[in-house]
Formats: structure tokens, C-alpha cells, sequence
């Protein structure tokens, strides 16, 4: 959207010439690290969008972007996943006891 404000060219505009914040505020992660540990950055630093680096290495390039809207669908999935395995557990367990 900053970019249709500015009525700049997409393919020649870079992030920092339309970040809110500044550079200082570019937050980054690695496709390595796990969804909670992306949840922490996003409330620590106060942004909505992580900028996703090739590697660990920090002065590597970008190749992604996650959103908070991402973020809550991958902890809802995983948290439906987790609910499963319990439900699972527990009748297993009711028809182990009804034997």
C-alpha cells in the first residue's frame, strides 16, 4: 500500500525506502526458526510484519514476508493439531479402560 501511496515503482523500490519505522526496526528470521519464536519477535519489536532472511546469517538477502495474520493461522493450526493428539489420547485411553 506504501508504495501505491507514494506512486512508486514496485519493482524498483526497496523496503527501506518505505518502511514506517526506519531501518532500525526491520526485524528479521530465518526460514529455520519456529513459529513461536517468530510470535515472540512480532510482540517484542512492536511490528506486524517479520522480513524472512536466506540464512541465519543477518546480512543475507530477503525472500519472504510473515504477517501477525500468518502467524495466528500457523498457531491455530498447530494448536487444532495438538487438541487432536489429546482427544486421541484420551479415547484410547477411555476404550482401554472399557476392556
Amino acid at each position: 500500500m506504501q508504495v501505491a501511496f507514494l506512486n512508486a515503482d514496485p519493482a524498483k523500490t526497496t523496503v527501506k525506502e518505505i518502511c514506517t519505522w526506519g531501518l532500525a526496526n526491520l526485524v528479521t528470521v530465518s526460514p529455520e526458526n519456529p513459529i513461536d519464536r517468530c510470535m515472540e519477535k512480532l510482540l517484542h519489536s512492536g511490528v506486524r510484519h517479520l522480513l524472512i532472511r536466506r540464512s541465519k546469517d543477518k546480512s543475507s538477502g530477503i525472500i519472504g514476508m510473515i504477517s501477525v495474520k500468518d502467524i495466528v493461522k500457523c498457531t491455530l493450526a498447530k494448536n487444532d493439531a495438538q487438541l487432536h493428539r489429546l482427544e486421541d489420547i484420551v479415547m484410547v485411553q477411555e476404550i482401554a479402560r472399557g476392556l
